[in-house]
């Protein structure tokens, strides 16, 4: 039987997929502004059909390189999501790139929060 998931056991999962993408950006970050270089191409252009495919295949394998060693990080959900050999779809590409883009933010607010600048004079 499945277990009942609660608030905290879903917040614990938030907390180490946040923590596990964090350490994925870390260790990679040329890899991560790619990414975020890729995702701006998607939504400042208007993308052929032609043009899908390529694009969604490099987008998934750099996500899928950026996973690789956290399991647990959103990269490896949208790498499989975004890749057109897998379960990848052209009618929902721009759709995932949006949830990308707005939990990549998120992880953006999550990391600026748990670190205290001191402006020095």
């Amino acid at each position: 039987m499945d277990a009942i998931l609660t608030r905290e056991i879903l917040e614990d999962r938030w907390s180490r997929f946040l923590v596990c993408s964090e350490a994925a950006i870390r260790n990679h970050p040329e890899l991560f502004r790619d990414i975020k270089r890729h995702l701006e191409s998607v939504f400042s252009r208007s993308i052929d059909v032609s043009e899908y495919y390529p694009l969604a295949r490099k987008l998934s394998e750099m996500l899928r390189e950026l996973g690789r060693h956290h399991e647990e990080s959103i990269f490896s959900y949208f790498g499989t999501h975004l890749d057109p050999q897998q379960s990848g779809d052209p009618r929902y590409f721009r759709a995932i790139c949006l949830d990308l883009i707005q939990q990549i933010q998120q992880i953006e607010r999550w990391r600026m929060q748990g670190r205290s600048l001191r402006r020095i004079k």
